[in-house]
């Protein structure tokens, strides 16, 4: 809601994405300061379930089992805030994916992100991922082909090329995959 939060938000979204380890802790304390700010407002909670996920899957997660707890936790009060939350319904449908190993409620949390908001690159982005862990390889690529047409100049590109090399392996386009 102010100008300074959001700047917050953006500076806390960048760390996150960085590669050091202190950079990604310290994200953790700008989103539960944006979250005291802020306490009507989904975005820092979805952000913070994100923040869950990039800790199981860079190795940094003490304890996996309670960071899909507390994942779930933020995007649930995310959701309560705002249940039609693009960035709250991706992250949600991202954390059964990754956490819970759940595909089915993962892709449905996804398509619900993309129809709460067509235009949400992260939703696009993570239902290609969900779908190119079911195996379907086409449909995933199209899904993250979407992703980075409505991202094309994100400063998380990297993300989305990964999860698109994801798309292509499952699609059997090793050469994109390489590519990307």
């Amino acid at each position: 809601p102010t100008l300074e939060s959001y700047s917050l938000l953006l500076g806390a979204i960048k760390l996150m994405h960085r590669s050091t380890k202190e950079e990604f802790l310290l994200t953790r304390r700008i989103l539960d300061e944006l979250i005291d700010r802020h306490a009507r407002i989904a975005a820092p909670r979805a952000w913070l379930g994100n923040w869950y996920i990039l800790r199981v899957t860079r190795g940094w997660s003490v304890d996996r089992t309670r960071d899909a707890a507390e994942a779930l936790s933020t995007t649930h009060a995310a959701l309560d805030r705002d249940p039609s939350d693009a960035l709250a319904l991706a992250t949600e449908g991202f954390v059964y994916c990754h956490m819970f190993k759940d595909l089915e409620m993962a892709r449905k949390r996804c398509e619900a992100a993309v129809q709460a908001n067509p235009s949400h690159a992260l939703g696009w982005l993570f239902l290609g991922t969900v779908n190119a862990f079911k195996g379907e390889g086409e449909v995933a690529m199209e899904a993250t082909r979407r992703a980075m047409e409505l991202s094309p100049l994100d400063p998380m590109r990297y993300y989305y090329e990964v999860l698109s090399a994801t798309a292509a392996l499952s699609a059997h386009r090793y050469e994109d995959a390489e590519r990307l």
